[in-house]
């Protein structure tokens, strides 16, 4: 199995389980075509015999969803922007730890960064579209972008 379908199987059960929000895998063009401009991303980085950068970029609405879900929170409640960017680094750590044994076997050693959260703007969100390492998703029809760099 590749390593972007590794990683795709990862990323499907741990938003699927943890988030219970469903995503489809889709091509970079697809999500060059969203008009909109809020976007959160997550940096985490791998070190020891295993080592890189993951990137999770989302729709902030994403993140806000996941969050809520996360959380228990009702349909109407929107959680507070310090627990979606806790929710956001969860996410992360959870996707680098699953990532690294998939990808390279549960026997090796590494350690994971503590995660980095920011709000970033269409424009960065399209300089991961040109990354030829990563994986494109919809989440009903708002663009959630999966960037890893192992080394």
């Amino acid at each position: 199995m590749e390593i972007k379908e590794k990683i795709d199987q990862v990323f499907t059960e741990v938003f699927e389980n943890v988030g219970f929000i469903f995503a489809d895998r889709v091509e970079a063009k697809d999500i060059e075509e969203t008009d909109k401009e809020d976007f959160i991303i997550a940096y985490i980085t791998l070190k020891g015999e295993v080592a890189g950068d993951v990137i999770v970029m989302m729709e902030l609405s994403i993140a806000s969803e996941f969050t809520a879900n996360m959380m228990g929170l009702d349909f109407d409640e929107v959680p507070e922007e310090e627990f979606i960017n806790d929710a956001t680094k969860e996410l992360s750590n959870i996707l680098c730890g699953n990532i690294a044994s998939k990808v390279f076997g549960k026997e090796k050693d590494f350690d994971i960064s503590i995660p980095i959260v920011n709000q970033v703007s269409k424009k960065e969100m399209h300089e991961l579209i040109e990354d030829n390492t990563s994986i494109f998703y919809s989440v009903d029809e708002r663009p959630l972008i999966i960037n890893y760099k192992f080394k």
